[in-house]
């Protein structure tokens, strides 16, 4: 009986693999209305912690790119982990706009905020100059501060982007100029700027719509973010987006990478190369793509449960149980996400992937993790997983286990090789015996 359960379940399995291939990406497909022209791009519902996390749409997101001034993310990622690190505040402690500050930026086009030699800021002022705007004085002065030198920094953000698993991005500036060994992906833009809404005080510099700057040593300014969908007075306002960081360079493109929330609901966006349908540049085109995006998920999708707790999912042949052959398997915890308004959950599919395919002797404990139920829609887009836990302890039979042992006893290869040795030891004794008498009485004939 016990030979048929661990038959039954390797086949059921087996078929199941067949039938349902893996997915790598739980992507859907647009439909045919929502445009989006950027070469890569990613969108993702933001759950209550990194692991509920769900990519919605992809396209190309682990093709590297230059990401432009979406480097910003990474630069005020670091900036403020180091702050944090070295117990700095940064309403006091300040970096100083210096004639190494101005030679980095000079002759490169990018856009200032009209720093002279010898300003004195605030890093707060600093660095909320560097996210919201582009900045590149403010920017290099700001790296300077936190770590002595522009290299020092670049080579602290480099180890920190492999630190957060961006296995696809090298930074060589920190102003987002395209240069040879500056690239990330739309997936690794996603880490990061998932790892940065960990700092309240970094979201909200990214979600300014206008700032004022107080220098300790410098003209006062007011100033104004360049995301203009944060701002109600452009075109591209957008009113449900919380934060984000634009960038834009001649061989990235128009890059964004944000986040928006609407009704309880949160989604984030990164497009790197948007553009016009041509190909041409179009100003506005990565807030076009933004807000296509996340149209679409606020409209689409809604969030249900599809696994309950302590729900039976499958089960797990037993050998050494007296009473029993199998345990069945639940889930170790609910599992919901975000998925098409139309879904109908019955229609989702399981599929239980057991740690081994073989029978697990008792005693077997409560709530003891012996695989995962995966989860699919439509076959091939995989939406989750739970880990499968034993429901109820099993005990171990003695008698079993005795009887076992006996067993492996007499049908192990052992036995009989000790067996067959030993009759080899008797007959050669019987052999010898017999050669041993002829020889005795043949002596004794001798004698007479």
């Amino acid at each position: 009986m016990k030979r048929f359960w661990a038959i039954a379940a390797a086949a059921a399995l087996l078929w199941v693999l067949l039938v349902t291939p893996f997915a790598a990406g739980a992507s859907y497909v647009l439909p045919e209305e929502v445009t989006v022209n950027a070469r890569s791009a990613l969108l993702m519902y933001i759950g209550s912690d990194p692991t509920q996390d769900a990519v919605l749409f992809e396209r190309e997101a682990d093709v590297r790119r230059s990401p432009s001034a979406t480097v910003r993310v990474m630069v005020g990622l670091y900036a403020i982990r180091e702050i944090r690190a070295r117990n700095l505040d940064i309403d006091t402690a300040t970096g100083v706009y210096d004639r190494s500050c101005y030679l980095q930026i000079t002759g490169t086009g990018l856009g200032v905020m009209g720093m002279q030699i010898g300003d004195t800021w605030t890093l707060r002022d600093l660095l909320t100059a560097s996210m919201a705007e582009t900045a590149a004085d403010a920017c290099v002065t700001l790296c300077t501060a936190v770590a002595g030198s522009v290299p020092a920094f670049l080579d602290g953000m480099n180890h920190l982007a492999r630190e957060i698993g961006c296995n696809d991005t090298a930074f060589a500036n920190v102003t987002g100029l395209d240069a040879l060994g500056q690239y990330t992906t739309a997936r690794d833009l996603a880490k990061i700027m998932r790892e940065a809404m960990e700092y309240p005080e970094l979201v909200a510099m990214m979600g300014v719509r206008n700032y004022e700057v107080n220098p300790i040593v410098g003209a006062k300014q007011q100033r104004a973010t360049v995301n203009s969908m944060l701002r109600p007075i452009t075109d591209s306002y957008y009113s449900k987006l919380e934060f984000g960081r634009t960038g834009y360079a001649d061989e990235a493109g128009r890059c964004m990478v944000s986040v928006a929330k609407d009704g309880g609901y949160r989604y984030m966006t990164v497009v790197l190369g948007s553009a016009a349908a041509d190909g041409t540049d179009r100003a506005i085109a990565h807030f076009e793509d933004t807000q296509n995006l996340y149209e679409w998920a606020f409209n689409n999708f809604s969030y249900k449960i599809l696994l309950s707790e302590g729900q039976p999912v499958s089960q797990l042949p037993v050998d050494l149980a007296w009473s029993q052959d199998t345990v069945v398997l639940v889930t170790g915890g609910s599992f919901g996400t975000v998925v098409p308004n139309e879904l109908d959950v019955s229609t989702v599919i399981w599929k239980p992937v057991l740690n081994s395919d073989e029978a697990v002797d008792a005693p077997i404990q409560k709530d003891t993790d012996y695989g995962r139920v995966e989860l699919y829609i439509q076959l091939d887009q995989k939406i989750g997983e739970v880990p499968m836990i034993a429901g109820a302890s099993v005990e171990r039979s003695n008698v079993l286990l005795l009887w076992r042992g006996v067993r492996r006893v007499f049908t192990s290869v052992w036995l009989y090789v000790g067996i067959g040795l030993f009759l080899l030891l008797v007959a050669g004794y019987v052999a010898l015996s017999v050669v041993h008498n002829r020889r005795r009485r043949r002596r004794k004939r001798g004698r007479k």
